[in-house]
């Protein structure tokens, strides 16, 4: 798909059957972002976490995630 019309992107997920999100219609509209750092261990809730390469990690518990594009 080569589009870059938000309103023809949403009038195809429409068509389709594609529900959207709020937050993928900001993305679509332009005010969403595809990248989110987290703020927080999903596993503790502590914010002492640092990113090593493509992986997360807490320095309060030592959970160890991935956090993708949204």
């Amino acid at each position: 798909m080569d589009t870059k019309d938000p309103n023809e992107l949403i009038e195809l997920a429409k068509l389709e059957g594609i529900p959207l999100t709020d937050e993928e219609l900001d993305q679509i509209a332009g005010g969403g972002t595809l990248w989110d750092p987290p703020k927080r261990c999903p596993k503790c809730g502590s914010t002492k976490i640092h990113n090593y390469t493509s992986q997360w990690f807490c320095k309060s518990c030592g959970h160890k995630w991935t956090q993708g594009i949204i």
